[in-house]
């Protein structure tokens, strides 16, 4: 328990940072809920609620601009401290805690992910130290290039197009590192689906970007009703 607690002050925590990212926050807070709770839990669909908004008007002599980042920021501080008050007093249900306990189902703690055969495992203290196979590594690979390559496909605005291919880079070059972490490549892709979802699109009906998304998730522990 004091393990969840300490997750949860630290992203309360980050929350005050000069160099706060909403998204990214939210992307990182939304996988360690996840870990913590079940992936339905109402905290994780408040945390997805949150929205940055910003607008002005300009005239010939003054400019006016507005943004509701303290809101957000408010907000999710005051989500994550009802987390930790439901923590403190009622503890993890017995569901949540067997999940909690057991391996290759919950990301958080402190993993070390090795070249693995097969769908990475994703648990507190698990180490990985398996023979690399390649055929998943080659997989995972192709699969996020060929993501990449197609998602032109959608048509989306210029901002969400770059923070899509920034997400991918950063994947790829996380899962060519010795030691990859599940965790940021998790969040990343996730993070790349939701910028997907929030300009209003869906790639479900878009088979070269659908089919490679399916094999990475499955390759890296996502649910494929993430996607949905």
């Amino acid at each position: 328990m004091e393990k969840e607690i300490r997750l949860l002050n630290d992203l309360i925590i980050k929350i005050e940072n000069k160099d706060f990212d909403l998204e990214a926050w939210k992307s990182s807070t939304i996988i360690i809920l996840e870990s913590i709770f079940s992936d339905n839990n109402q905290k994780i669909r408040q945390i997805e609620n949150i929205k940055l908004r910003s607008g002005g008007i300009a005239t010939t002599n003054t400019s006016h601009f507005w943004h509701n980042m303290d809101s957000c920021k408010k907000r999710g501080k005051e989500i994550l401290e009802a987390c930790i008050i439901e923590l403190e007093n009622f503890g993890l249900s017995k569901k949540e805690d067997a999940k909690n306990n057991s391996y290759g189902i919950t990301a958080g703690g402190n993993i070390n992910i090795g070249n693995v055969s097969g769908q990475y495992a994703i648990g507190e203290n698990i180490m990985q130290t398996q023979s690399v196979n390649q055929n998943d590594f080659r997989e995972l690979i192709e699969s996020l290039h060929a993501f990449q390559n197609n998602i032109d496909k959608l048509e989306l605005p210029i901002d969400d197009k770059n923070i899509i291919n920034g997400n991918i880079s950063t994947v790829i070059k996380e899962v060519n590192k010795k030691n990859p972490s599940i965790s940021i490549i998790q969040e990343k892709f996730k993070s790349t689906i939701k910028t997907i979802k929030e300009a209003g699109k869906t790639i479900e009906n878009i088979s070269e970007l659908y089919d490679p998304a399916k094999k990475i998730a499955k390759l890296v522990g996502i649910s494929l009703s993430y996607f949905l």
